[in-house]
């Protein structure tokens, strides 16, 4: 595009003067820095409506990738009653998905099964686990959920279990542990998460005439929430846009919170440097919150030095303070959140339009007691998806089975479910017979009934078994998934199983296996390709927050990472304290000082994310002494976030709560002598081991005890002779 085109008035009229410059940018790389509640999904729907209706553009040669369900399926929605049928030709979904896509279509490029499975978190544990129980690998080897970290960590940088190194004693045994997962993956056909991308970027690599396809093909490359890209994926935003240049990236570096799955906040800040001539256009006015929330954010975001020099602000109500309340312990804290719930009632406000943002979820087990006893509906985002409920995953595998023969987690799942006598020594045999023969736990099953590997009768259940799957198999062809679905929940008589089986929760699993039914009835009812492939995708790369119910009015619980993209009229962030804003568990004094400034300035960027969600309410609490992994209590002290904010943008107040329990273990000792080395309360000390810290408590003795907070948020009672005032 040589210039910008007439911009219709229409839509000017509805667009500020920024989202106007950024939705009609010429042709090139166009870095749109949208702070939050700017109007940024919008600002990427028009832009995309504007290159179709007003520059001819061919919707199929479009290609925008965000990094949640939610966002794509806002987007589809908007531009529907403008495209109509047209939207069908545009590429338009997550990262994953859009991966999932391309590896579907070229499969064999990629040396893929047709039918290849996406595994689940828990589906990697299990290969895992598998593999961890043969004796050859030896012993002390890391817990599964450590090695699946590594894998993913690996993998996300690019690193093949070839290339792995690893840290530590145990490198050579994860490698190897690796390589046998990837193994296990292959045989079945399946590949995990992180292969999606990994798959992807390697196809259009080692594919000239793929890539080339898909160069000349996409003219106009958008990609939203840019700031949590990581380096394969801006490789293939990269690999894809590189022919025509038109590459449209939206996002905000002081949202960057997921560098812990590899997310790169540099590819937000170092866009200019790698696009000299790209157009840079800043959206600042923000339409979701009011004047003091805005403040009171921004007050927390500059602690950070990293960042694109940018000012939020509003032109609508001031609204009601930004308070920080701190209580004694948790359980006082969460008095004063149910509190402030039943307040937003009162007031008029729903429910189901508060939330309760924390940092970890152990946080919520006091929060959800007090709103129990407060008699306060609560949902928890984040707890057990619908898709990994026991009903709900049986059902799925034997369509998994039906789809993909060769998914001996599937498999293995469903067996003896119903129960049909199988137990570990059944399923060890036709393992036996698989590795014999190099083929799946199916392929052994039938070979275990050919060669009578098993006693007479368990042999006549696993022929009927087996003949089942296949038959399956054979219907998935002609059947729609719903109808297949059905089909299986008859055969099996699964709804009498539950009644039998769990008569206490048969009513509510027989619920989920309706809500399955009709969830995979209105995918095809929503889908251009109502396909068993396209319909695991989907489940595959479904979120918690995807899923999240919001019938019922109910107050949301959930960490600040899963509150990213949401918003609401209320929000209390709970757990504003030094040792939880910012995190301390990941040991950050054992890192070089450049690591620590990195995790620090990502911590406060969490905060400010939790902060932003709230429209017109927003209160901080803190404990001044909490009890998290280990039961006992530590000493608090208010996040180091918002102790530079001034009272005018945060008030402050301790919490008033007659029946509020004292702080134990931590109260000052009133008229502690002051020690023969000098120590007080309140002297920074040093301890060789846990580094500087703070005197709380005074205990003389013949060996003097000193009562320390230290770094890391944590208190130690340690012998004065081993601390050195600072």
């Amino acid at each position: 595009m040589n210039g910008e085109a007439p911009y219709p008035p229409r839509w000017s009229q509805t667009l500020n003067q920024e989202q106007t410059e950024a939705v009609t940018a010429s042709g090139g790389p166009v870095l749109v820095v949208a702070g939050p509640g700017s109007g940024k999904t919008r600002v990427v729907t028009l832009r995309i409506q504007y290159l179709v209706e007003a520059m001819g553009i061919h919707p199929g040669r479009i290609l925008a990738m965000t990094f949640t369900n939610k966002a794509a399926g806002e987007m589809k929605r908007r531009l529907k009653d403008s495209l109509g049928d047209e939207i069908r030709h545009l590429w338009i979904g997550t990262f994953h998905a859009t991966c999932a896509r391309l590896l579907r279509i070229h499969h064999l490029e990629a040396d893929l099964p047709a039918g290849f499975t996406i595994i689940d978190e828990e589906d990697q544990l299990r290969i895992l686990k598998t593999i961890l129980r043969d004796p050859a690998i030896g012993t002390g080897a890391p817990k599964a959920a450590s090695i699946r970290n590594a894998i993913e960590g690996a993998k996300r940088d690019g690193v093949r279990w070839k290339d792995f190194k690893g840290r530590g004693p145990q490198r050579e045994m994860v490698k190897e542990i690796y390589r046998r997962y990837e193994e296990q993956l292959a045989a079945q056909g399946a590949l995990d998460f992180n292969d999606l991308i990994l798959r992807a970027v390697d196809l259009l690599k080692t594919a000239p005439g793929v890539l080339g396809k898909l160069q000349e093909r996409f003219l106009h490359v958008l990609v939203d929430e840019f700031q949590d890209t990581d380096g394969l994926q801006y490789e293939l935003v990269r690999l894809i846009s590189a022919k025509h240049g038109s590459l449209f990236v939206v996002g905000d570096d002081d949202q960057s919170i997921y560098g812990w799955r590899g997310a790169r906040v540099e590819n937000m800040l170092d866009f200019r440097r790698d696009h000299p001539s790209c157009r840079v256009v800043k959206l600042q006015k923000n339409y979701r919150s009011t004047s003091r929330i805005l403040k009171a954010a921004m007050a927390v975001i500059r602690c950070n030095e990293e960042r694109t020099d940018k000012e939020l602000w509003t032109d609508g109500p001031e609204g009601c303070a930004v308070r920080f309340v701190q209580a004694g312990d948790e359980r006082g804290e969460a008095r004063a959140i149910a509190r402030e719930v039943k307040d937003v009632v009162s007031s008029g406000g729903r429910l189901g339009a508060v939330a309760v943002i924390y940092r970890i979820h152990a946080q919520s087990r006091a929060i959800e007691e007090a709103l129990i006893e407060a008699a306060i509906p609560y949902r928890i985002v984040g707890g057990v998806r619908f898709y990994e409920r026991m009903e709900v995953k049986d059902l799925l595998a034997y369509l998994k089975l039906a789809f993909n023969p060769r998914d001996d987690l599937s498999f293995a799942r469903v067996l003896n479910v119903p129960p049909r006598g199988f137990g570990e020594e059944t399923l060890r045999r036709i393992r036996q017979a698989a590795e014999s023969a190099g083929a799946s736990l199916l392929e052994g099953a039938s070979a275990a009934v050919k060669d009578r590997l098993l006693p007479p009768r368990r042999l006549e259940d696993l022929a009927r078994f087996t003949a089942m799957i296949e038959e399956h198999h054979r219907l998935s062809s002609s059947l729609t998934p719903s109808q297949l679905l059905a089909k299986i929940i008859t055969t099996l008589s699964y709804e009498d199983y539950l009644k039998a089986g769990f008569p206490e929760a048969a009513e509510t699993r027989i619920e989920n296996v309706r809500e399955l039914v009709g969830l995979v009835e209105e995918f095809e009812e929503t889908s251009d390709e109502p396909s068993l492939a396209l319909l695991f995708d989907r489940i595959a790369l479904q979120t918690s927050v995807d899923t999240m119910d919001t019938k019922e009015d109910r107050v949301t619980l959930m960490t600040a990472h899963s509150a990213k993209g949401l918003e609401f009229d209320g929000v209390i962030v709970a757990g504003v304290e030094d040792g939880l804003f910012p995190y301390r568990f990941f040991g950050s004094y054992d890192l070089p000082p450049a690591q620590v400034r990195k995790e620090m300035e990502e911590e406060c960027r969490l905060l400010y994310v939790a902060m932003t969600r709230a429209r017109e309410r927003l209160l901080l609490t803190a404990a001044r002494s909490r009890r998290l992994y280990d039961g006992s209590g530590s000493y608090r002290s208010e996040s180091p976030f918002i102790i530079e904010a001034s009272p005018a943008v945060i008030s402050r107040s301790d919490v008033s709560d007659d029946d509020e329990e004292p702080i134990a273990g931590v109260k000052e000792e009133a008229g502690a002598r002051e020690e023969d080395d000098g120590l007080k309360v309140g002297d920074r000390v040093l301890h060789q081991k846990y580094g500087p810290g703070q005197v709380l408590k005074v205990t003389p003795g013949d060996i003097d005890k000193i009562t320390v907070k230290f770094g890391k948020g944590r208190v130690k009672l340690i012998v004065a002779t081993f601390l050195e005032r600072i």
